[in-house]
């Protein structure tokens, strides 16, 4: 178009999706604005459209969210094809695959002659039409069910995937299938007696219908009354006997009483502390602050220790296999873990402390592996390769409840390999050597990631291959000087909070001493705020004066430089966590900024 000004140089059409044609010219598709939301996922519907125009005989392209009569929502992806050009549906969704997130794959590819369009131009995406089972030609030669067991579960994905284009050689992923249609499918499956112990599991692992069919005529998923599946002459497999009523009675007397002694320890140690009160006051005060500080530093490998001393007295090693639920080996695995949980190590994660701490309690640990996450359990039967990289908050855990059982299977870690962050890995899992689990993503019970994979989405598959990590050459581990500094680091964290505790302790007890004790709680509110303001100013200083300001870049993760890093990780970490009703409050970007951050001050911000 002319412009009446004129411009010199090029002109910028931004935002816009585009297209050449076939003599050269520029056709501007839309603009790429269409973000939508599907199982907690942002998705630009623009960026799947871009990629399937480029696939030859696609001539136009629209994705849409549309929900079914289920109410399931699903990614539909509306074609209009070169005149005579059949759809390679298979070839198509391989190369989506491998260019596209899971939640980002359409369930299913459509081809229409038009699209409805707005009075703007725009493809008109509300007015595009559900797809409807049973109405678009397959092309391709199907096997279609041959059993009763195939037929129902055929039936099952037919509903659920609005198509007729299924084969019971067909991939359930293949066909865009998610956790969420798993679940939906496995639910409506266990209505029948044939698959009333199925389990969500089982379509990870046997994606087929053919291959899910087979493992419920070998197996006992169907009822108590129901005939064994495995043919004539085979015996069913004897079910796991839930726990008795007296068992599981039992169980919750043990429970009650664990957690009154749980309870029971902080207080006596506060009832210890008080009796102690007149004693302090005749030592020299410098003197009772070092006994302090002493008693809060060592505090933190003497509880370590304790819960590894407990640990092996109360359950030994895990063994894997499946336990009633509430019974008495539920209830050791649950103090067990209840101990690990109240352990104080969440200033030892992202150090090479943690790491000490879970081979002591009996996983295999290799040499220089990053831990960031304290969400580990089922230790012994935990592998960890050298190398490798456990990110925040990524769930190693090793066991899940099922139907009335304790599920309990090894992980394994590969060498150099990298869990993300968030991530989970179920019980009898492998990542290969070099491979890698994305953020956010979960790796079913009984999948292995092959060596120098990437796997990503819940349930996670395979998205790329990994980048090579070239030759590997031997990881200098951590020296003296690192891991002194790197204490220090962590008994200074630890002081923090003790040390803003110091002054409100010593103005109470002196007007218990003064006023007496019941005019005295009366200075509990205005030292609860002294005492916040107290902890603010600790964290504030260790985080400008020891860290310092932070610059993007690789650090070494041995080095002084790693240790200021983590420190001030740490101080946000440690004032998310005395600190969090502070985060959803208009003091929030003052503290932020206190810190280091940049927040302007029309920000609002809500955080937890």
């Amino acid at each position: 178009a002319e412009l009446p000004n004129g411009f010199a140089g090029r002109l910028y059409r931004t935002g816009d999706l585009a297209r050449f044609d076939n003599e050269g010219n520029i056709e501007f598709l839309g603009r790429i604005d269409t973000q939508v939301k599907i199982r907690g996922f942002r998705v630009e519907l623009a960026e799947i459209e871009s990629l399937l125009l480029q696939w030859p005989g696609i001539r136009n392209a629209a994705v849409a969210l549309k929900e079914g009569a289920d109410g399931v929502k699903k990614l539909i992806a509306y074609l209009i094809l070169d005149p005579n050009h059949l759809l390679d549906e298979k070839a198509v969704r391989a190369y989506l695959r491998e260019r596209l997130a899971p939640y980002m794959l359409p369930a299913a590819l459509v081809p229409l002659l038009s699209f409805p369009l707005l009075t703007s131009g725009k493809v008109d995406r509300k007015a595009l039409p559900y797809p409807v089972g049973g109405n678009q030609p397959v092309a391709r030669e199907l096997t279609l069910p041959r059993n009763p067991l195939e037929s129902a579960i055929y039936a099952a994905w037919q509903k659920r995937f609005d198509t007729a284009d299924i084969s019971v050689t067909d991939d359930f992923f293949d066909l865009g299938g998610n956790s969420l249609l798993a679940s939906l499918i496995i639910s409506e499956l266990r209505q029948q007696p044939d698959f009333q112990g199925l389990s969500v599991k089982e379509m990870y692992t046997r994606r087929t219908i053919e291959a899910l069919a087979a493992a419920v005529a070998t197996s006992s998923f169907g009822s108590a009354s129901a005939p064994a599946a495995g043919g004539a002459g085979q015996p069913p497999a004897v079910p796991l006997r839930p726990a008795s009523t007296a068992t599981r009675l039992a169980t919750a007397i043990l429970q009650l009483l664990s957690i009154a002694a749980f309870y029971a320890v902080p207080v006596l140690l506060l009832s210890f502390s008080l009796s102690y009160r007149s004693d302090l006051t005749d030592w020299p005060l410098l003197e009772t602050i070092g006994m302090s500080a002493a008693a809060v530093v060592l505090y933190v490998p003497l509880a370590c220790l304790l819960v590894v001393v407990f640990k092996w007295l109360v359950i030994g090693r895990f063994q894997a296999g499946e336990y009633p639920l509430w019974g008495f080996y539920y209830y050791r695995f649950w103090v067990v873990k209840k101990l690990v949980e109240a352990a104080p190590t969440q200033l030892l994660s992202a150090t090479p402390f943690l790491a000490v701490f879970y081979r002591l309690l009996g996983a295999k640990i290799g040499e220089n592996v990053y831990l960031g996450s304290t969400r580990l359990m089922c230790f012994d039967l935990l592998s960890i390769g050298d190398g490798a990289s456990i990110a925040r908050e990524a769930g190693l855990l090793g066991y899940r409840i099922e139907r009335d059982r304790l599920i309990i299977g090894p992980i394994a870690v590969g060498r150099d390999a990298y869990v993300g962050l968030r991530s989970i890995m179920e019980g009898s899992t492998s990542l290969g050597d070099e491979a890698e689990l994305d953020d956010l993503s979960a790796l079913a019970a009984g999948r292995q990631v092959p060596a120098r994979e990437g796997w990503q989405g819940s349930p996670a598959q395979r998205v790329r291959a990994a980048e090579p990590a070239g030759p590997r050459r031997p990881a200098a581990g951590p020296g003296a000087g690192y891991l002194l500094a790197q204490a220090a680091a962590i008994g200074l964290l630890l002081l923090v909070p003790s040390g803003a505790l110091l002054p409100c302790l010593g103005i109470m007890y002196w007007s218990v001493e003064r006023f007496g004790d019941e005019p005295s709680l009366l200075m509990l509110l205005p030292l609860s705020a002294l005492y916040v303001l107290l902890l603010m100013a600790g964290l504030a200083l260790v985080k400008r004066v020891v860290a310092g300001r932070q610059a993007s870049g690789t650090l070494p993760l041995y080095s002084l430089a790693y240790v200021r890093h983590w420190v001030a990780d740490a101080v946000l970490a440690q004032s998310l966590a005395l600190l969090k009703s502070l985060y959803a409050t208009v003091y929030a970007p003052a503290w932020l900024r206190l810190l280091g951050a940049t927040v302007r001050w029309s920000a609002e911000m809500w955080l937890r």
